[in-house]
């Protein structure tokens, strides 16, 4: 019986590595630790040969299918993406030629030509992260790692020249940002060790706790707190937009990110829904937020905001946030409207100090 998600997320590993079939005369390798390892026996020129096409990755699994040209072997794979390595390998063997050899020709090629900032690029291609995160970590591999290290071959970098340019970093007062480029290196090397590379990875050496530690967070408000901190924010002067937008963070717990690129085709009213889609989620997937419309009236939609054809709505009605606050958006990535929720936060802060009432913020408004 062919091999399913399901059950390929169902093995367990046992003693010693077994071998469960699949289709086609590709099968899975379950190690004892739990590695779950697509391969395929071939026959060519009376000779038996042996192709590991890639572990089964259940992330991968659950991202959309990807484009057949860009997968290759050594991948973290899915299902489908392993079947789509089977069919190129099978074609190799209908022409005579080994794809087994292939692999390791071209791991070699890789390995002789591949520096740092070559299998970044392929990290952060294949990582299979939000559009933020992407961009966050290429910030800190632009700013920070690639200078130091992009043009230096993996197998030459050292655990202390990775601590040594967290340090750097952590010295001009940047901590999480070293921390971030850390772990981005030790990710980086992950995934091409992933692909077949016998490398070492320098940054599993270097512990996170030894460049930085912070301190959680005391504790979070009170319900009474909340309340002074929602009746103080509607005698704040700022854009109606923004307290709107405050409040209802709060209320539904979203990312401010997706909440200020919603717009109103996103908003089901008979069903009291509010659907933000794959693309501007972290984990890629839909998520229904179930909003209390009792409580948000007042963020009611412009009038024609509820048309089906989002393209022949005018500009003011397609964002929940108006124009305005994306318009600032598109000008600064989202940064001058975080700014303007900082000010806002920092006025609602103040603004209690001086009427003496007590909120427990005070390392809030910075």
């Amino acid at each position: 019986m062919a091999l399913s998600d399901m059950k390929l997320k169902n093995l367990k590993p046992q003693e010693k590595a077994y071998k469960v079939p699949d289709r086609d005369g590709m099968y899975v390798v379950v190690s004892p630790k739990g590695t779950v390892t697509f391969r395929y026996d071939y026959r060519l020129a009376g000779r038996r040969e042996t192709l590991s096409l890639g572990q089964y990755d259940e992330f991968q699994a659950s991202q959309a299918k990807r484009d057949p040209e860009t997968i290759k072997y050594g991948d973290p794979l899915s299902l489908a993406d392993a079947r789509e390595l089977l069919a190129r390998a099978k074609n190799a063997v209908s022409r005579g030629e080994s794809p087994a050899r292939d692999k390791a020709d071209g791991k070699r090629d890789l390995r002789e030509s591949g520096t740092f900032k070559a299998f970044a690029e392929i990290w952060l291609r294949d990582a299979g992260l939000a559009d933020s995160t992407v961009a966050m970590r290429k910030s800190i591999l632009d700013r920070d790692v690639l200078p130091k290290l992009g043009k230096r071959k993996l197998e030459e970098i050292t655990s202390s020249q990775v601590f040594d340019l967290c340090e750097k970093i952590k010295e001009r007062g940047a901590p999480a940002t070293a921390v971030h480029a850390r772990e981005i290196i030790q990710q980086v090397y992950r995934h091409a060790m992933a692909r077949g590379l016998k490398i070492e990875n320098p940054a599993e050496n270097v512990k996170a706790s030894a460049i930085a530690t912070f301190k959680p967070r005391e504790r979070a408000l009170t319900p009474g707190e909340i309340r002074t901190f929602f009746t103080v924010l509607d005698s704040v002067g700022t854009l109606p937009t923004l307290k709107l937008a405050l409040k209802f963070i709060l209320l539904s717990m979203c990312r401010k990110g997706e909440l200020l690129q919603a717009t109103w085709k996103e908003v089901d009213f008979e069903a009291a829904t509010w659907t933000v889609p794959a693309e501007r989620m972290k984990a890629r997937r839909p998520h229904v937020v179930y909003p209390d419309f009792d409580t948000t009236k007042s963020h009611a939609p412009p009038r024609g905001a509820q048309r089906k054809a989002s393209d022949e709505w005018p500009e003011t009605a397609v964002y929940l946030c108006g124009s305005r606050a994306q318009s600032s958006l598109r000008m600064a990535g989202g940064g001058l409207i975080f700014n303007a929720f900082s000010r806002l936060a920092a006025c609602v802060v103040g603004s209690v100090t001086c009427q003496a009432v007590p909120l427990g913020l005070d390392n809030c408004a910075s």
